[in-house]
């Protein structure tokens, strides 16, 4: 666990956001972790990575959440690149559930804690 500051770089449909259309930074804590298949599991099914913004005054909501992600280098510029996999569920107008997987890319750059509990 850390505290970043952190950029999404994909659109939903997995294309490159170019700088003027992406959104500022979420600020706040990322997380990795394993998720298990079921209940009672001790077998890990994927890794994630998840980040955690305030919500209210003492809570936090997860921003953003990836599985499989892969840590890569960010070239000259501050902070790692991290890569996984981003589901959207979504309910169609006939009501059924709808789930669109796609790749996704977080610019990720460490900062201070400053108020963010």
């Amino acid at each position: 666990m850390f505290f970043a500051e952190v950029t999404i770089l994909l659109a939903p449909d997995g294309d490159r956001l170019p700088p003027r259309l992406r959104e500022a930074p979420i600020r706040g804590m990322v997380t990795f972790g394993e998720m298990n298949r079921s209940f009672g599991t001790t077998e890990p099914y994927a890794q994630v990575v998840d980040l955690w913004e305030q919500f209210n005054t003492a809570r936090m909501r997860c921003a953003a959440h990836m599985s499989m992600p892969i840590i890569l280098p960010n070239g000259h510029k501050p902070g790692v690149l991290i890569s996984g996999l981003q589901r959207e569920c979504w309910r169609d107008e006939q009501g059924n559930l709808r789930i669109k997987e796609h790749r996704q890319v977080w610019q990720v750059v460490p900062v201070e804690r400053q108020g963010i509990e």
